[in-house]
């Protein structure tokens, strides 16, 4: 498991903003302290629409907010995103929402709808080719 979210986060953080607003100002019904319910878009995935929940629990029927990172889209920081893999999760066949995870190419998108806000974003590397460090830290090619 442990292998997967670091995939996740990796494979997430590589996603780049192609013209989404910055800041928390783009988004005035937003306020920092508040959380609002985010919906994800990720058509390489089979991920429609679908909302992004809060708490490790919640992660039993979807992508989650990571809880160890309080960033959000919107706000200006890098924000993680975790769900499951492998582990079957309802409304996902028999598997996990980022199942298809290794699957994403250079140039698919993900849009997370935010405070009435759209945000996309382009994947700019093909998991393939993410050096993942292994065991001994020492990066290894292909580790997906």
């Amino acid at each position: 498991m442990k292998k997967a979210l670091l995939v996740v986060a990796v494979g997430l953080g590589v996603w780049v903003g192609l013209a989404a607003p910055r800041g928390i100002a783009a988004a005035p019904s937003c306020t920092p302290n508040q959380p609002h319910q985010a919906r994800l878009t990720v058509k390489r995935l089979h991920i429609w629409n679908r909302p992004i929940g809060t708490g490790y629990a919640a992660r039993s029927k979807g992508p989650i907010w990571d809880p160890d990172f309080t960033a959000r889209t919107g706000q200006g920081r890098s924000s993680v995103i975790q769900a499951h893999d492998v582990t079957p999760v309802p409304g996902y066949g028999k598997h996990g929402p980022f199942y298809r995870l290794p699957s994403m190419r250079r140039g698919d998108l993900a849009t997370i709808t935010r405070c009435g806000v759209r945000y996309t974003y382009k994947f700019v590397r093909s998991f393939h080719r993410l050096a993942v460090p292994n065991e001994g830290g020492e990066p290894q090619s292909g580790a997906v």
